[in-house]
């Protein structure tokens, strides 16, 4: 008897904390959030980034600018993580060349994204966007793989761990402006970065086609003459 009324009173929490779970995700995460991380490889991470910092009815766009803002902000304070270990690394030559290039890296990538957030995305560039964020990324990536090659330290660890982050946010804003260029505002059509081995190629103006369809190729009446 005591069993049966544990297992009611056990299935009553459960169903009670998964209602709660799924109320809690609608309230704070709206479609406009959701359809916009749809252009992440981790969407519900991505949702939860743009926790208390959700405008009323945001645009697309706008959402594109606060994910660029979130990145921003990680990257300030990786920044910070990586200047703390290059002054503690006196006396470890390698720790110390790794930190001063991871500095440069972000620095280069701060300057990447101020360029977007300047100059590309006012003035509807988003080409330029795209390679902006694009080369930022690719910053951030360095600084990582640097700091794996001197991994022996909990700081270094933990710095790792966040330079790690703060691309899974660079990686997300860049899906965003991805799929912004290609398929505008609606996010229907949004989904996560594919490349030319997933059969995606994008047109010189920025349209896509899928190269797994299969292609339909007329003969030219020409070769119709000749066989005749």
């Amino acid at each position: 008897m005591a069993s049966h009324f544990s297992l009611a009173i056990l299935s009553l929490f459960l169903f009670f904390t998964f209602s709660y779970a799924k109320n809690h995700h609608h309230l704070h995460f709206p479609p406009e959030i959701r359809g916009a991380c749809k252009a992440s490889r981790e969407p519900s991470t991505c949702e939860a980034s743009f926790h208390h910092h959700l405008p009323s009815n945001p645009t697309t766009l706008q959402i594109i600018h606060l994910a660029l803002g979130l990145s921003s902000q990680k990257l300030t304070k990786a920044q910070a993580m990586v200047k703390d270990i290059l002054n503690v690394s006196a006396g470890n030559l390698n720790l110390t060349v790794a930190a001063k290039n991871c500095m440069e890296g972000l620095e280069s990538s701060e300057y990447r994204f101020k360029q977007t957030a300047d100059h590309a995305l006012p003035g509807g560039k988003m080409k330029d966007a795209r390679a902006w964020m694009s080369a930022a990324l690719g910053y951030q990536h360095g600084c990582s793989s640097g700091l794996q090659k001197v991994n022996d330290t909990v700081q270094v660890r933990k710095t790792i761990v966040f330079v790690d982050s703060l691309i899974g946010f660079t990686s997300n804003t860049l899906g965003m402006l991805m799929n912004y260029d290609i398929h505008g505002s609606k996010t229907g059509s949004w989904g996560p970065p594919k490349t030319e081995r997933d059969g995606f190629w994008e047109g010189v103006r920025g349209t896509r086609y899928d190269r797994t369809k299969p292609i339909v190729v007329c003969e030219s009446r020409q070769n119709k003459r000749k066989k005749n």
